[in-house]
């Protein structure tokens, strides 16, 4: 009897360039935007933005930055602070509206969006100087949400809760601890079995002020006692969290006293798992007067991205850290709006950025194009005497469609 043996390669297809595209004017003309947010998955790349009437919209381009007019939605006529997260196939579009964060999701793309009261985590009408989210897949996954209400006049509340299954869970004020009373303007990033909560003491109504920064972290639902990351003379007036492998990063806008104002961008390392932080490295000297002019994100490969406005300048610098060094930096955008900071995300290895420009309101979008991860969950069966495979749609937005190869023994691949 003979024996044949089939190998079967899987390929899909896509354009990429292994760097940054060229920057593209979308058609999206928002001359009073006051905020943005992106994410991107593979029904597209997703925008939420405030407009300074408190209008929430939500435009979805696709990776070439060609906008989607048929899903373009006004999500609110009333809100602030917008932050949009993905899964695989569901987006989250959250932003505070009263006394209320509202979440709404759509699993069609952005074609229709649900809404129900159990998306509204209720919170206070006070004051409100900062929001933010991830969603994480896995045990404990879903949305993972931050906010800060000014509860103790004139101090900041910093709190917690999970978005999971459409239902608002493990509600916390993060900043009970007698070790960390009160707090603002929080972020949020996750590890194994861990959340991590970032805040700072600054009590004023808007970044811009320095303040000691604190974490506080969650460890299998038991939360633990709050650590100062930075505090005394090298205060900070934002922070971002970020995990790369089984390291903690903080990366800090230390406030430089003097005239003109301005703000040094540094980072500071613990073990997940650990409760001490490294001394302070120095990533950029001379982040521009606002502290907030930076942000980061990590790919599939495990590699840091931010991105850094310089003082003085209407550009925005890239630099990366693939593990034991960072890049040389090189400038992505130019004639970026004062306050107002770019949507900055990844999906597998890939970077997406949109931002307001100065001189025409018109948003710009600009993508780092990187080598597509294989196919995910692959299997091989037979049926009917041919073979069979099965695979999950990777989240990239640009992925057209897979090809499928095969081959007889040491013939050449020909398409299947």
């Amino acid at each position: 009897m003979t024996k044949i043996i089939l190998l079967i390669a899987l390929f899909c297809s896509l354009t990429f360039g292994q760097g940054w595209n060229t920057t593209v004017q979308t058609s999206i003309n928002e001359p009073n935007v006051e905020k943005i947010d992106l994410t991107a998955n593979a029904s597209g790349v997703h925008v939420l933005l405030k407009r300074s009437n408190g209008n929430i919209v939500y435009y979805n381009l696709n990776s070439n930055g060609v906008v989607n007019t048929s899903k373009t939605a006004i999500l609110q006529t009333s809100g602030d602070f917008p932050n949009i997260v993905a899964s695989s196939n569901v987006v989250y579009a959250l932003y505070k509206t009263g006394n209320v964060i509202r979440a709404r999701y759509t699993t069609n793309g952005g074609s229709s969006w649900i809404w129900n009261s159990s998306l509204d985590r209720t919170t206070t009408s006070n004051l409100c100087n900062g929001v933010h989210a991830i969603y994480e897949d896995g045990l404990s996954g879903g949305v993972h949400l931050v906010w800060a209400t000014r509860d103790d006049n004139p101090n900041f509340k910093t709190y917690y809760s999970r978005l999971e299954d459409n239902n608002w869970v493990e509600l916390q004020n993060v900043t009970s601890h007698t070790n960390a009373p009160w707090g603002g303007n929080p972020t949020v990033t996750v590890s194994l079995g861990r959340v991590h909560v970032g805040f700072n003491t600054n009590y004023f109504d808007y970044i811009g002020n320095p303040g000691d920064a604190k974490t506080r972290d969650r460890l299998n639902g038991v939360w633990q006692i709050p650590k100062t990351v930075v505090s005394g003379a090298e205060q900070s007036v934002d922070e971002k969290l970020l995990v790369r492998g089984d390291t903690l990063y903080m990366f800090y806008s230390k406030f430089i006293s003097g005239s003109p104002l301005r703000h040094d961008l540094f980072y500071r390392i613990r073990s997940v798992s650990g409760t001490t932080w490294s001394s302070p490295s120095v990533l950029k000297n001379s982040i521009m007067e606002t502290g907030n002019a930076f942000s980061g994100t990590k790919t599939y490969d495990d590699q840091l991205h931010i991105i850094y406005r310089p003082e003085s300048s209407d550009e925005f610098g890239y630099i990366k850290y693939n593990g034991s060094s960072w890049s040389s930096p090189i400038t992505i955008g130019s004639k970026i709006k004062l306050w107002v900071n770019p949507g900055f995300a990844s999906v597998s290895n890939d970077l997406f950025m949109t931002w307001s420009q100065t001189n025409d309101g018109f948003l710009r979008y600009k993508q780092y194009d990187a080598a597509p991860l294989a196919p995910q969950n692959l299997t091989l069966s037979a049926q009917n005497n041919r073979p069979k495979l099965n695979w999950t749609r990777n989240s990239e937005p640009d992925i057209e469609y897979y090809r499928i190869y095969k081959k007889r023994g040491n013939e050449n691949y020909t398409l299947y």
